[in-house]
């Protein structure tokens, strides 16, 4: 099982996601496709390594032409003239420096990984280029995304992008269905987000920051390097944020900006809001994205490490603007909501903050949850493509799914498509039901489900580790194989699924007795530590008794003195 875990104790945004899943190991030469095929101008891509508080990180930064610089990484033009604001956490003394502030210094581009890197040279240079084409437009405060500079003034190319004029970008990208249908979420999310900061329709919202060319850059990469990572979970902490102002297109804003807290508050996303930060660390791009991807807010208790990525950000913060991507691994797990051993990642969030959102619940033996219940009648789709809608459903997310034979009108043989899936995930199910099959309806409505208590361990059987699902039931607990493991082993050792299954049940409940024996050993010699103790504790008792008794006899004027 892999589990991405973003680390977000400085804050995120986009440019900063897209670096650190670089960084991490993700697929650069779909970026490069992706980049390459936009429908915009005016803007082109560096992927450099810099240092950010010592630290060496990936930079992917989205250089913009003149005619579309929207000054997001420019410290002067973000936060100059304000009252109160970061002047002391890194400044904006010259009001002409904002180009590169918190830019970090760029390592030795010949040094370290090669992975994800294209030099440090001039940002003006075209040698390390890794797209061309962009044009700015607008799309409201929702994301001032660490990717422009300012250059002398302040003049900002003002174009507007709708909802939908962002899904016709998308729709002419190259990149895979799964990584289209991320990046449309996202900005769903958004859309949504805005919608209800200025009380319009989601179909009315017209984009500023976060329709700008670098904001739609940083998402589709974003949405393309995490497609080719195949992340089985994402796990999400508080985000930490600061305070303050922070001058958008809308004007003057307080931090967090009304995007980033109705994201928070409708995606159930946590934030930690630092009281002494002043300026703004989440971005609304940064904050859609985890709402996103985000499966649970707990990280495996036991997984490898395999990879950490680092993303810079470009805004002059204190602490540095880094963003920490791990990639755990584990065979103690499956896609698809199977339950592991976890801790919660709030325990990574510093003291002395606020939070904000919602919190996440523990479960019990036994737990109730509502769910989405999705389905659809198909009388005329191929067996092949009801196969490969299958393969997709699973893929974006879902609990479960099934098809069941049915008659429709002027008896015409037919398929129920039944998928259960989590408020999430809905809206990526039914895109993916609309694209694969020739609906053009889905019904929905909320179920609710008794779910006991499931865990995934592993057992050694031949020497391979192997699976096991276990739910704790009112009679006991229910074990049963992994099928794929079960599969593996049947092959690999010519025998048959039956028996394969049998014989990893046997070394399950043979591990499961030695562990009860092991616990009844601890208990017994706990016990014996406690009785002899005891036994200590009362022989002590008794001495102390009898040497009062002697001290009491030898005292003058006792009884047994005037006897004597």
């Amino acid at each position: 099982m892999k589990t991405l875990f973003f680390e977000c104790a400085a804050g995120i945004s986009g440019d900063m996601t897209a670096a650190a899943l670089l960084d991490l190991g993700a697929d650069r030469a779909a970026l490069e496709r992706a980049v390459a095929s936009l429908p915009l101008s005016g803007f082109r891509t560096k992927i450099s390594r810099v240092k950010k508080a010592g630290i060496s990180c990936l930079d992917f930064h989205v250089i913009l032409d003149r005619a579309h610089e929207n000054h997001d990484h420019d410290m002067a033009y973000l936060y100059g003239s304000l009252p109160e604001q970061i002047h002391a956490d890194g400044g904006c003394e010259d009001p002409d420096a904002g180009e590169n502030r918190g830019r970090a210094e760029c390592e030795d581009p010949d040094a370290g990984e090669n992975r994800g890197r294209a030099g440090c040279e001039d940002p003006d240079a075209g040698e390390n280029d890794e797209s061309a084409g962009n044009a700015k437009s607008g799309m409201t405060h929702a994301d001032r995304e660490e990717n422009g500079h300012g250059s002398g003034g302040h003049r900002a190319h003002h174009e507007h992008r709708s909802y939908a004029d962002v899904r016709q970008v998308l729709a002419k990208t190259d990149m895979t269905d799964t990584a289209r249908t991320l990046a449309e979420k996202i900005f769903r999310i958004l859309a949504e987000a805005e919608a209800e900061a200025h009380n319009v329709p989601v179909d009315e919202v017209h984009f500023h920051e976060v329709g700008a060319v670098d904001s739609i850059v940083d998402v589709v990469a974003c949405a393309v390097l995490m497609d080719s990572l195949r992340a089985d979970a994402v796990v999400v902490p508080p985000l930490a944020e600061g305070t303050g102002m922070i001058r958008c297109q809308h004007g003057i804003l307080p931090v967090p900006v009304p995007a980033v807290l109705n994201i928070a508050k409708r995606q159930g996303i946590r934030l930690h809001i630092h009281q002494d930060w002043q300026g703004e660390r989440v971005t609304p791009t940064g904050a859609a994205f985890l709402a996103a991807v985000k499966t649970t807010d707990e990280i495996p208790c036991h997984a490898d490490i395999t990879a950490v990525g680092y993303g810079a950000g470009k805004r002059d913060y204190e602490p540095a603007g880094i963003l920490r991507v791990i990639l755990f691994e584990s065979g103690e797990g499956a896609a698809g909501g199977e339950r592991q051993e976890t801790i919660s990642a709030e325990r990574t969030v510093s003291p002395g903050t606020v939070s904000v959102g919602t919190a996440a619940s523990s479960g019990d033996k036994e737990t109730t949850e509502t769910i989405w219940c999705l389905e659809t009648n198909i009388d005329d789709c191929t067996g092949e493509q009801l196969g490969y809608c299958m393969e997709k459903l699973f893929a974006a997310g879902v609990r479960d799914a099934h098809y069941e034979p049915c008659f429709m009108k002027k008896s015409r043989p037919a398929w129920i498509l039944r998928a259960l899936c989590t408020e999430e995930k809905r809206e990526a199910v039914e895109q993916v039901i609309f694209r694969e099959t020739t609906t053009i309806g889905i019904r929905r409505f909320r179920v609710e489900r008794s779910c006991l208590d499931r865990r995934v361990y592993s057992v050694r059987v031949r020497g391979e580790d192997v699976r096991i699902k276990a739910a704790e039931g009112p009679d006991g607990w229910k074990m049963k194989p992994e099928y794929e493991d079960a599969a593996h082993l049947a092959k690999k050792y010519d025998l048959s699924f039956s028996e394969a299954s049998e014989e990893i049940l046997r070394e399950a409940e043979s591990a499961a007795a030695k562990e009860c024996s092991g616990q009844a050993q601890e208990s017994a010699a706990a016990k014996e530590c406690s009785g002899q103790a005891q036994e200590s504790a009362a022989a002590k008792e008794c001495s102390g008794q009898a040497q009062e008794s002697a001290a009491a006899k030898e005292r003058p004027g006792s009884r047994a003195g005037t006897a004597s």
